[in-house]
């Protein structure tokens, strides 16, 4: 298995680089991700996180991906 876990935009940083994020740019961080791994030849192309990763793996579904797992998701 090749597994790609990205640092999302904002993360990792200070707060202020966090605060001029949106999900807009967490999701095109996985989306990012998972064409590489599909780009690579990757199949299938899992989509797995833990909190907002897990709603980041839920919707929206990156293309390529057969398989979403979410884990303790964020509840709306």
């Amino acid at each position: 298995w090749r597994v790609h876990a990205p640092l999302l935009p904002g993360m990792g940083a200070g707060i202020r680089d966090l605060t001029e994020m949106r999900a807009a740019d967490w999701e095109a961080a996985v989306e990012a991700g998972a064409r590489r791994l599909a780009g690579a030849g990757e199949r299938p192309v899992l989509a797995v996180g833990y909190s907002l990763g897990a709603a980041l793996a839920r919707t929206p579904r990156p293309r390529g991906s057969r398989l979403r797992v979410a884990v303790d998701p964020p509840r709306v």
